[in-house]
């Protein structure tokens, strides 16, 4: 996580296209108010966790309904 908060956004955009998507990556996105890609990462966590879809589906939903 430091690793990614010492880095530009820039940096951490390349790094989500190449397909590195965390929990905490979109934590850190809704954080700082970048909704719309904290829901992207919560949507492709669902296809790598489908056990857990119900919970990332349940922070997407409180992102809808904050924002």
């Amino acid at each position: 996580r430091d690793c990614l908060l010492s880095r530009g956004l820039g940096d951490v955009y390349k790094r989500q296209e190449l397909g590195f998507c965390t929990e905490t990556l979109a934590a850190i996105y809704a954080d700082q108010g970048y909704f719309a890609e904290a829901k992207k990462i919560y949507s492709r966590l669902i296809l790598r966790y489908p056990e857990k879809s119900a919970y990332f589906a349940s922070l997407i939903e409180k992102l809808q309904q904050e924002n």
